[in-house]
């Protein structure tokens, strides 16, 4: 069995994932605008509702002062969308943060895209 090394704070990682049976995730501008909302909300040591903002658009969210994130998980270097799959450059800057930002993001989007679709099951 293979030993997994943790996360080493104040560390760079190259973090990927792609649709499960290589199926498209983004179907539509809409939903890469829901991935881009979950990353900036995934990351914060508050546990957000998405149902609770009065906006969901990007822009409105990132103006709204009054959403309290708490304390970055991750810093996020880069990142790339592509139909079927997704690419982020992460440091972790608090312990286990890596870990806790990605299931928050795929459990999230996950949920969104299949209440969407219509469909159930893993996504990723």
């Amino acid at each position: 069995m293979a030993v997994r090394i943790p996360f080493a704070i104040d560390e760079w990682y190259h973090c990927y994932n792609r649709g499960v049976d290589k199926r498209t995730i983004f179907e539509n501008a809409g939903d890469y605008n829901r991935f881009l909302l979950l990353l900036y909300l995934g990351n914060g040591s508050v546990p957000l509702h998405l149902a609770n903002l009065k906006d969901h658009a990007i822009r409105a969210v990132l103006e709204d002062a009054s959403i309290e994130r708490g304390e970055p998980m991750v810093e996020i270097g880069a990142y790339t969308l592509m139909p079927n799959h997704f690419h982020l450059t992460l440091k972790e800057i608090m312990e286990g943060g890596i870990a806790i930002f990605m299931q928050r993001i795929f459990t999230a989007f996950t949920m969104y895209f299949n209440i969407k679709y219509e469909r159930t099951g893993a996504l990723f």
